[in-house]
């Protein structure tokens, strides 16, 4: 019913780039990413500047396999708005897909353009880690710490990847933090 009203109101205005992206958004809930991209298009066709066009095709492109021209849309999105969320979830996506280089590089992107978002290094963290960066890991643990003190998982990943470089000491006081801050986990 909804997809529904949607061409109704796109009937009535042809021209109108908000409609288009609405009924984007709303497709790329519904995983219909050829639409959303076609719809995505159509808005850009009226409005290129419109907020969130860029992300819509960009995010469409990557669930359809063209990684390229997402790429490309990505930095166009990101150029015109530059938060560090679209590179999070390009890099979340690519950790979806088992594809840690490229998710590295999106996620060092996100930690460069707002480096006070936890969350970045927690995706960055694990995805260092699965490349075998346990150094990076390490870092991006303290980072989290740094940012967060009482998050326990930060000190537990900090004392794993301690633990694996072999600075035991260390990653017994990490551990021993983590246990202080959360005696459950």
């Amino acid at each position: 019913q909804s997809l529904n009203a949607f061409k109704r109101a796109i009937a009535r205005f042809r021209q109108s780039a908000q409609l288009y992206l609405a009924r984007s958004d709303y497709e790329m809930t519904w995983h219909l990413y050829r639409a959303a991209l076609s719809d995505a298009l159509a808005a850009e066709q009226f409005d290129p500047l419109l907020p969130g066009v860029h992300e819509n095709e960009a995010g469409a492109l990557l669930h359809l396999g063209q990684t390229r021209l997402a790429t490309r849309q990505l930095a166009i999105a990101s150029a015109m708005k530059p938060d560090g969320r679209l590179d999070e979830y390009f890099g979340y996506f690519e950790m979806q897909r088992e594809n840690w280089i490229a998710a590295l590089k999106f996620l060092n992107e996100a930690v460069k353009i707002d480096p006070d978002v936890v969350q970045f290094y927690e995706l960055r963290g694990e995805t260092r880690a699965r490349l075998g960066d346990t150094r990076g890991a390490v870092a991006d643990a303290s980072s989290i710490i740094h940012l967060n003190p009482t998050d326990s998982s930060a000190y537990y990943n900090r004392a794993n990847g301690l633990f694996v470089l072999g600075q035991f000491r260390a990653a017994l006081l990490a551990i021993k933090s983590a246990i202080q801050l959360n005696p459950s986990a």
